[in-house]
């Protein structure tokens, strides 16, 4: 928890510094910045093939409710966590008594603001274990900006830890090879913009080359996410899934020795 509440820490630091600049300056420009507009991508809620599964099923062979939306309470515990985690690891962040690594950030990145708000991008893979762990993370720290009107019960793959995790969006567990772009986040202050790469989750850990999420955004014709893609591979530092940009800021990867493509 400590983890997540320093993601909202460092979210917020962006974001003031970001909302102070702008006002001793006169125009956003004097950021390396990328200004689009367009229509963030709402995926659909369901895929027939790739409905819920209700069986029981055990550790190691469990798809259980995969692809479920989060109901009404559970969803709660994400958009309304207690304030206090926040507030406790922002006072140990501060005085720097956190010793738990949260992880190395990369300044340079440029800021992505997509109708006038800044924008935090995640590149990742439903059967990746360290995706399951960090989507907790990033959902509680996004929370603190926004609310998530939907998010999905999942699994990292069988062969990958079979951790239990939440979804942005329903996955195509079944598909040999897939992305969802888009997600169920609405904030007045950021966008989320999030790209999750499909395979088949009986399996272990498959992750496309970024080739191919730039071809599929353009295939797509979406503007946002082509412009996210291109600023993922322009940025030449990809080293692994979960990949994330916050604002200025991005996070290569969790292990560049197993991850990279």
């Amino acid at each position: 928890m400590l983890f997540v509440a320093v993601l909202a820490v460092q979210l917020n630091t962006f974001y003031r510094n970001q909302t102070q600049t702008q006002t001793a300056s006169t125009s956003i420009a004097s950021y390396s910045s990328i200004s689009i507009s367009g229509n963030l991508i709402t995926p659909p809620l369901s895929f027939p093939d790739a409905p819920p599964i209700t069986v029981q099923q055990p550790f190691g062979s469990r798809l259980t409710n995969i692809n479920v939306p989060m109901n009404t309470s559970q969803l709660a515990e994400i958009n309304n966590a207690s304030q206090s985690y926040f507030v406790t690891a922002a006072q140990m962040y501060l005085n720097r008594s956190l010793t738990i690594p949260i992880g190395a950030a990369v300044s340079g990145a440029p800021l992505l603001l997509i109708n006038g708000k800044p924008s935090v991008t995640y590149l990742g893979a439903i059967s990746c274990v360290y995706c399951a762990e960090n989507r907790w993370a990033m959902a509680l720290a996004l929370s603190r900006f926004g609310g998530f009107q939907q998010l999905f019960l999942g699994y990292s793959a069988l062969n990958d830890g079979d951790v239990p995790t939440i979804y942005w969006a329903p996955a195509h567990y079944n598909s040999t090879q897939g992305v969802v772009f888009g997600n169920f986040y609405s904030s007045q202050y950021i966008n989320f913009l999030s790209i999750e790469y499909s395979s088949p989750i009986t399996k272990g850990f498959m992750m496309a080359p970024l080739s191919y999420f730039q071809q599929e955004a353009v295939a797509l014709g979406n503007p946002v996410y082509r412009n996210a893609t291109q600023t993922i591979i322009g940025l030449r530092n990809y080293a692994g899934t979960p990949y994330t940009i916050w604002g200025k800021f991005s996070v290569p990867g969790a292990d560049a020795k197993r991850r990279f493509q």
